[in-house]
């Protein structure tokens, strides 16, 4: 019932009894109470429990339901804080991810992320302590874990993931890369620092083959900071006058004369000196600029090659260039 009272309509709670006397009823007792606070208790919980599922979805991976990168840094900032022992972190990273997304489409790679969650949460059942942080990649710290037992959970969850997950009907068959880092006990590390160093133990492990579990060591930090200077300078030199072209000959062996050159890319970097074809090609294609270096040679071979000739017969020499695999299977590689 709301009543209008002095100050505005107002909700209340009426309940009616019969006043009995000596000759029997001889009224109704109401009373009134006033249910305005409830009303305002009511909505100040509705309120808060709108914001906690807003703060909810703002903390939480939609598709996993797992802790966003957000979350899973404050949690594990926490327990690098107050954990008077070690504190392993694990970067999982699935290999191979997008090619399964790009055969089968979104809807199978949702589903295999989904079985992907459900199986690491069978080797460490504990979601507080998960996160995914990428689209193919989840982050985990474990307390009181010592490197033997991060080693070995770390294999649990490659393992597990080695198995074959049903989608549309047929079993796909993908594998992890799992980085592993154990901040000993004493140690001052950031969160996002701890989870750098597993990125990087992963990566290395992945620069090796797929499925891998490595441990971070202190050298790999200094291999991530020259081949990101390396990086940067072959991309530069690029924009610039590039590799350097040196031809070697090729000889027909009925004559004896040279017939054609084989046109080499060498590189010296600023900092590190001469670095190989097979460390500056990987680099390239990794970076997704093997096309450019490709370009770039060929186009160089050829301007060096233009009229020349064997000394020995005058005819004109045809030279030859190599090509990465990567490029030769792009569709615009005959353009």
């Amino acid at each position: 019932l709301r009543l209008n009272l002095p100050g505005g309509e107002k909700p209340v709670e009426v309940s009616l009894t019969t006043h009995i006397g000596t000759d029997g009823v001889d009224g109704i007792v109401a009373c009134f109470r006033d249910l305005g606070h409830e009303e305002a208790l009511r909505k100040s919980i509705e309120r808060q429990q709108q914001l906690d599922l807003h703060v909810q979805a703002a903390l939480t991976d939609e598709l996993t339901g797992l802790p966003n990168r957000r979350l899973f840094l404050e949690r594990l900032q926490q327990s690098l804080h107050l954990s008077g022992d070690h504190v392993a972190v694990f970067f999982v990273d699935l290999d191979d991810f997008k090619a399964i997304n790009d055969a089968l489409g979104h809807t199978a790679g949702d589903a295999m992320l989904r079985s992907t969650t459900t199986r690491l949460l069978n080797i460490c059942p504990t979601p507080d302590q998960w996160g995914r942080i990428g689209g193919d990649e989840f982050v985990l710290f474990v307390q009181h874990c010592d490197h033997s037992r991060a080693s070995i959970t770390a294999q649990q969850l490659c393992d597990s993931l080695r198995q074959p997950i049903v989608l549309g009907g047929r079993p796909c068959y993908t594998s992890a890369s799992v980085g592993v880092v154990v901040i000993e006990q004493g140690t001052i590390v950031s969160a996002d620092e701890a989870v750098r160093r597993a990125d990087i133990a992963m990566y290395e492990g992945k620069r090796v083959r797929h499925g891998l579990v490595t441990q971070f060591r202190p050298e790999m930090e200094q291999r991530v900071v020259i081949r990101t200077e390396l990086e940067g300078q072959l991309r530069r030199s690029l924009i610039g006058s590039g590799p350097s072209i040196v031809f070697q000959p090729i000889i027909d062996l009925t004559t004896g004369h040279t017939s054609a050159v084989e046109a080499l890319a060498r590189w010296h970097s600023p900092t590190q000196g001469p670095i190989g074809p097979d460390r500056f090609v990987a680099m390239a294609e990794q970076m997704g600029i093997v096309d450019q270096l490709d370009r770039h040679v060929l186009r160089k071979a050829c301007r060096e090659m233009i009229d020349q000739r064997d000394p020995a017969t005058g005819k004109l020499l045809s030279v030859t260039v190599n090509i990465s695999t990567i490029h030769l299977a792009t569709d615009d590689f005959a353009r």
